[in-house]
């Protein structure tokens, strides 16, 4: 099932729509109706379909941090793909000059520092990704969950943990945030332009962490795992017809990553300019960033650290206020802001019935060395599948976040920021690919 921009509630009994004002809760009256739990199910005959792993190799066998930097997969358009429950594997050895130990950043994704996908033109870019998935693995993932999948395996781990890996050559598994690869079904066999997926390998001085000099990476046996689709004719021929007169639409979430560099000496109010295009915009996370260290592999856990500078922000979105009044955080638990992000990881309610797992981060982490500063503008929240139009893809949208910094900052800091916004194209009957959101 493809996305769509907006999808209502189903009746049901009808089956139909009924995503109006007056069905829902704000409607008018209470109608009778029969509750699901009281429902019949009844039993559905899918099309014959046989769905298989398969290892999508990297154009070579063989890339490193110093020059052949670009690793390049490509996608046959000869088949239905499924990604969504899959993984990359690869072989990763560091060398240095001289030293007493050497390891990887946590999270093995910490080595790739910029992400793009494409079909003939590009769908995605995601700068600074490295940086980017470290905070949305920690602001999601709770630690019993990265304790159990990722240590060691993925490169999670204590320090020693992770010497032991980077002493030799180690195999490792790594998740892709991806919008365009982890949504439904991918019918590459409708495009003319094959699917394309870019991973950088960033400086290697930015994610070896060690005591030595000149450190560098080799990445080897690079492995896409998904899944091929081999459906009757009979739903293809379906699909093709649907085609013919309105196209396939594909829907999917992606991030862009803007940075300023931050004004350091006295107390402050300082204003960010975020030019971002987009026709659509869910929000976004700000991260304090302290550039001259980036860097520096004597530097532990740059990636998953996030000082507390200022105390209160409120943004300026197309001439509005966002929210009406600012944010404040400058008790010492950083209440409002920790409470923006319980709810942007949806781990909050009203009643304070807490019925799901607890957030990865504390209240004390959040306002120590794990603080994010998040808008979050989403219309829907509790709608994944529906989209908030804010402006169009040939604007910048007007956004400019003021933050007071309430003490002296600190020299050469910046403030990165990961913006989050809704894409979509157009699948035509010819083959060819249009961005229509």
């Amino acid at each position: 099932m493809f996305q769509q921009l907006v999808n209502g509630n189903s009746d049901p009994i009808s089956g139909t729509n009924t995503s109006t004002i007056q069905k829902s809760k704000f409607g008018y009256g209470i109608p009778t109706v029969v509750p699901s739990d009281l429902l019949f199910t009844e039993s559905k005959l899918g099309v014959p379909v046989t769905r298989g792993p398969i290892k999508r190799r990297a154009q070579q066998t063989e890339y490193n941090s110093l020059g052949n930097n670009e690793i390049i997969f490509q996608f046959p358009n000869d088949s239905l793909y499924d990604a969504r429950r899959g993984y990359l594997t690869f072989d990763l050895a560091i060398n240095t000059v001289g030293g007493t130990y050497k390891r990887i950043a946590e999270g093995i994704w910490s080595v790739f520092y910029r992400i793009r996908t494409k079909l003939g033109f590009e769908l995605e870019n995601m700068f600074e990704y490295n940086r980017y998935y470290s905070i949305i693995w920690d602001a999601l993932n709770d630690a019993r969950q990265s304790s159990a999948v990722a240590r060691k395996l993925m490169g999670i781990g204590t320090p020693t943990e992770r010497n032991i890996l980077g002493a030799s050559t180690s195999h490792y598994v790594m998740p892709l945030l991806s919008g365009f690869f982890d949504q439904d079904m991918l019918p590459l066999n409708l495009i003319n332009n094959i699917a394309e997926l870019f991973l950088n390998l960033g400086d290697a001085a930015t994610y070896v962490e060690t005591d030595g000099a000149s450190p560098t990476i080799t990445i080897t046996n690079l492995r896409f795992h998904m899944e091929k689709i081999s459906a009757a004719n009979e739903y293809l021929q379906r699909v093709r017809a649907a085609m013919g007169s309105s196209g396939l639409t594909l829907g999917y979430n992606t991030v862009n990553y803007y940075s300023q560099n931050l004004n350091a000496g006295a107390s402050s109010i300082q204003s960010i300019i975020i030019n971002h295009k987009s026709a659509s915009l869910k929000g976004f996370i700000s991260v304090f960033t302290q550039s001259n260290q980036v860097a520096n592999p004597l530097i532990n856990d740059k990636f998953r650290t996030w000082l507390k500078f200022t105390d209160r922000h409120q943004l300026r979105l197309n001439e509005r206020l966002f929210p009406e009044e600012p944010v404040e955080y400058g008790d010492v638990l950083s209440a409002e802001a920790y409470m923006t992000y319980l709810n942007w990881a949806k781990k909050w309610n009203l009643s304070g019935n807490l019925r799901f797992e607890p957030p990865p981060i504390t209240v004390e982490e959040f306002s120590a060395d794990k603080f994010l500063l998040i808008v979050d503008v989403n219309g829907y929240p509790y709608d994944d599948d529906v989209i908030n139009p804010v402006g169009n893809d040939n604007v910048s949208i007007q956004m400019q976040l003021d933050i007071n910094i309430p003490l002296p900052l600190p020299a050469n800091f910046r403030f990165d920021t990961f913006v989050s916004y809704f894409r979509q194209i157009k699948i035509n009957a010819n083959g060819t690919v249009d961005v229509t959101f």
